[in-house]
């Protein structure tokens, strides 16, 4: 498996990294989300919110620059050294999830979801691919070898719990929800995907090269299906998919994810 390591550093605390990430972004999305819930007309324009997608990169390079220097960690995080598998599974993976609604679909009759393909996924994907690199260069990149003292399911745990509540202005900023309360099934049906999602995330990062590039590519592909999908994020058949895969990769690559507990930067 190809990994890189540098001289090892002090390991800092992550509390400025989670301080600010969470400041920048919800300074931008909590305002959006009160003028699109409470029809508060504060004249902020909703595509504003699309910028915290660069928040946790900017912050973790940020701060890098104290923890070996930002060159390094740039280095580290964007690395092309990762086996051909794990580019194959980060490209192709988020798209074989479309197969869970037509599987449920043919085993219980169930109408299938209207998928909307076409040009406009490719133009989706690149620009969720940007925005995925400004997350993951923060998430994956920087929080998550920190966090691996006590083991890989301890520290994507807690990962994927801080970065699903981290999106919850986002999902207010959509004036499809019905309501904050009324909305808060689609907030626990989302919050249920993204924790499974960051499990298959954080395994590629660390067993695919420990580079930004292969969870951002997966990350990337992740958003244009709910893109195709608009209601993937409440699907529960592509929910259950990731959970089968979660549970593939912890039965399958045991030892190797027990092993993974060491930071690489």
């Amino acid at each position: 498996m190809a990994t890189m390591t540098m001289p090892a550093t002090p390991q800092r605390s992550l509390t400025p990294f989670w301080t600010w990430t969470f400041a920048i972004a919800w300074a931008i999305t909590v305002p959006i989300a009160w003028q699109v819930q409470a029809k508060a007309p504060l004249g902020l324009p909703v595509a504003l919110g699309w910028l915290i997608g660069v928040v946790p990169g900017a912050v973790a390079i940020a701060l890098s620059r104290r923890e070996g220097g930002i060159a390094a960690f740039l280095r580290q995080a964007l690395h092309l050294r990762a086996p051909a598998w794990a580019f194959v599974t980060a490209l192709l993976l988020p798209f074989a999830l479309l197969l869970s609604p037509w599987a449920w679909s043919q085993l219980t009759g169930a109408p299938m979801p209207k998928l909307h393909f076409g040009p406009q996924a490719l133009v989706f994907y690149v620009v969720w691919l940007v925005f995925a690199f400004g997350e993951e260069l923060g998430w994956r990149a920087y929080a998550l070898p920190k966090m691996l003292g006590r083991g890989f399911w301890t520290g994507a745990t807690a990962l994927g719990l801080i970065w699903c509540v981290w999106h919850y202005p986002k999902l207010y900023n959509s004036p499809y929800l019905p309501g904050f309360v009324e909305g808060l099934p689609f907030v626990l049906k989302f919050s249920l995907q993204i924790v499974l999602a960051n499990y298959l995330i954080c395994w590629l990062y660390l067993r695919g090269g420990r580079t930004a590039v292969i969870p951002a590519l997966f990350h990337a592909g992740f958003n244009t299906v709910a893109t195709v999908h608009p209601m993937a994020a409440l699907d529960g058949s592509v929910t259950a998919a990731i959970g089968v895969l979660v549970a593939i990769v912890a039965i399958a690559d045991r030892r190797g994810i027990s092993a993974l507990r060491t930071a690489s930067f």
